[in-house]
């Protein structure tokens, strides 16, 4: 999680060196380790979390009800595994969403630059009946 953090400082610091001499090129090399980049807060979160919860057993008040205590005869192996699939197959889903949406925009690139900043399209004709009941 530390590393993580600190890889993603150091790009954000060697990116903001690149901004403000204003270099607007850069190498096929620096541009692939900047999209792997985008995985790092993915990955600094989930460790984290996982380094956090697995050194501690939440469900267990200290002092007031031991470990022993706090097992939950109700809940049987199936209901567990059965919750964590249903977890791994949403999230799953998620991501599998989330890297298509961001490998569709990625492939599709900026709006034409040159092209002039104007507002929605609408045709210069509406023949349309006005909901309002106002003639146009």
């Amino acid at each position: 999680m530390v590393g993580a953090g600190t890889l993603m400082i150091l790009l954000g610091l060697y990116a903001l060196y690149r901004v403000m001499a204003e270099r607007e090129t850069i190498s096929k090399t620096w541009a692939r380790i900047f999209v792997f980049a985008m995985a790092l807060p993915y990955i600094a979160n989930t460790f984290g979390w996982i380094m956090t919860e697995s050194g501690r057993m939440p469900w267990a008040v200290y002092g007031l009800l031991k470990i022993e205590d706090a097992v939950s005869p109700n809940v049987s192996i199936g209901a567990m595994w059965l919750s964590l699939i249903g977890f791994v197959v949403i999230y799953g889903v998620l991501m599998v969403a989330d890297v298509f949406l961001m490998r569709k925009f990625a492939i599709a690139g900026p709006a034409d630059a040159d092209a002039p900043v104007t507002g929605p399209e609408t045709p210069e004709t509406d023949d349309a009946p006005s909901l309002l009941g106002i003639e146009g």
